[in-house]
Parts: C-alpha cells; sequence; structure tokens
C-alpha cells in the first residue's frame, strides 16, 4: 500500500514536471525572440516579451504550487527530512524511474538553455545601455555649450562687418 500509494504521488509529480518542461520551452522561445527584438531595439515588443514572460513563470510558480502537498506526502512516507529524488528513484516502479529521470534531465537541459539566452540578452543590453548613455553624455554636452553661449550675449557682440571701402 505504500509503495502504490508512493508511486501515485510521484506520477502526479512527474505530470507536474511534464506540464512545467512545455512552459520552459515557451520559455526558451521567447528568450530566442526576445534576442532578435534587442538587436532591432523593437522596445515596444519587448515589453509585451517580458509580460509573457512574468506570466509563464507565473504558471510554473502555479505548477510547483499544485506539486508541493505530493512532495511532502512523499517525505512523510519515506521520513525524510527533504524531497530528495535521489533517494526516491530506487523505491518507484521502473517505467516511473525513467519518466522521472527523462523529465527532470529535459528541464535541466532547457533552464541551462535559458540562462545561456538571458545571459547573452542581457550583455547585449548592457552594451545597448552604455551606447545610449554615451549618446545622452554628448547631447547633454552640446545643450549645455549651446546654453552657455545663449546666457551670454555680452561676450558675443553682433557681427561687425569690417570692410568699410564700400
Amino acid at each position: 500500500m505504500k509503495v502504490k500509494n508512493l508511486n501515485s504521488h510521484i506520477e502526479h509529480i512527474i505530470n507536474g514536471y511534464q506540464q512545467q518542461s512545455v512552459f520552459y520551452e515557451q520559455l526558451r522561445n521567447l528568450s530566442r525572440q526576445l534576442r532578435e527584438l534587442i538587436e532591432t531595439d523593437n522596445w515596444q515588443e519587448i515589453d509585451k516579451a517580458l509580460d509573457a514572460r512574468a506570466d509563464i513563470i507565473k504558471n510554473i510558480n502555479e505548477i510547483n504550487s499544485d506539486m508541493e502537498p505530493h512532495k511532502k506526502e512523499v517525505v512523510e512516507l519515506l521520513h525524510l527530512k527533504e524531497f530528495n529524488l535521489a533517494k526516491v528513484q530506487d523505491l518507484i516502479y521502473p517505467q516511473l524511474r525513467r519518466k522521472l529521470e527523462e523529465e527532470t534531465q529535459k528541464i535541466k537541459d532547457l533552464l541551462k538553455e535559458i540562462v545561456t539566452w538571458d545571459r547573452q540578452n542581457m550583455k547585449i543590453m548592457e552594451e545597448h545601455k552604455i551606447s545610449i548613455s554615451q549618446e545622452l553624455k554628448q547631447i547633454k554636452q552640446y545643450r549645455e555649450f549651446q546654453q552657455a553661449y545663449l546666457d551670454r550675449p555680452e561676450m558675443f557682440p553682433e557681427p561687425v562687418f569690417f570692410d568699410k571701402k564700400k
């Protein structure tokens, strides 16, 4: 009975991981799309993509919340301090073990890809930020120079025509 109950909870956890992997794939694709949007400076679409990203992360967190009671039950059934896949794998049915390993590996791979894309995106955004701040600095210097010229008309008298032969 205990093993059957354990396997039932593991099936729910695997189902949660399968649902999460779909969202992680969407997150990876969105990270790729963000790269293209950043390179084309399409800020409105970047904003939309970031909102979509937040929604996906919210969905992943909801699935985590749904899986939490099953993880707690597994911890109680096996008298563990915390949920640990390595300790659980030897006690579940072989086909469930394979599914569990496949899903966790798939999520790990997706997370690695997402992190790689996000780091590249952050690097490009940082480069854009530096470029824009340099442009703003030049504009500010130009405006200060312009303002200094306009604020002191007495130092720059009206132009005078020196050729008096006419």
